[in-house]
């Protein structure tokens, strides 16, 4: 498979994601050495004029956030009952 194949298949499963969670937004990072590395974060973007302003922003836009995620990075592993689906797409990233 080339690597614009490849790309067109990251591209659509990022557009996939993207469809399925509106509230983010979501890309990859393609490594020449390795698999692609995935990232997200959430809407809206918070914009101000000082660190101090948008500390403040972040604090009053969603209090738990920070925490919340934290928590739950832990649960984020899939289970052996999700692997099975995305295994053609896991070893298609694995070539990247």
């Amino acid at each position: 498979m080339s690597a614009l194949s490849l790309l067109e298949e990251l591209d659509q499963m990022r557009r996939e994601l993207q469809n399925d969670h509106p509230g983010w937004q979501i890309w990859y990072v393609f490594h020449h050495d390795g698999p692609a590395t995935w990232h997200a974060r959430p809407k809206p973007w918070l914009n101000a004029p000082s660190p101090d302003d948008l500390r403040k922003l972040i604090s009053e836009a969603s209090p738990q956030s920070p925490r919340l995620l934290a928590s739950r990075v832990s649960e984020l592993t899939p289970s052996p009952s999700c692997e099975a689906p995305r295994k053609s797409r896991q070893d298609l990233l694995s070539r990247l």
